[in-house]
């Protein structure tokens, strides 16, 4: 039986995406299902895009696609700013801002965000073994 306390912090927001995140080693493949799931939303419109993307950056999560998709079925990489194997999706990031964000979503489709995060775990692998 779980206390009172234990039942807020398992229905917190915050709670659920930092261990979930915590479970992907730093950097993590999220649907948009499953982040929709987490902020316990029913679409992904406006209100729950920008719960969504307040809650990532509460963690202080960076993401890629940089405007969030709204498609249930797409994909978001996310990863602590600064974590080994993240520099080309810092890259990335900052390369998608300057071509303006609604341009660079519509360019990374769901098959480049899941290269760029196996691209990226490949990378941290390799600082690791190399440290």
């Amino acid at each position: 039986m779980s206390t009172a306390v234990e039942r807020l912090l398992a229905d917190s927001k915050h709670f659920r995406i930092s261990h979930t995140f915590a479970a992907r080693d730093d950097i993590g493949l999220f649907s948009m299902r499953e982040l929709r799931d987490i902020g316990k939303h029913r679409s992904l419109r406006g209100e729950a895009l920008a719960d969504i993307a307040e809650i990532l950056r509460a963690r202080q999560l960076e993401h890629l696609p940089v405007r969030l998709p709204t498609n249930q079925d797409r994909h978001i990489v996310a990863w602590r700013r600064g974590t080994r194997g993240t520099e080309l999706l810092e890259q990335v990031q900052w390369l998608s801002r300057e071509a303006g964000s609604a341009k660079a979503a519509a360019e990374l489709t769901d098959t480049v965000i899941v290269q760029l995060y196996r691209a990226a775990l490949a990378e941290q692998k390799t600082a690791r073994t190399t440290s």
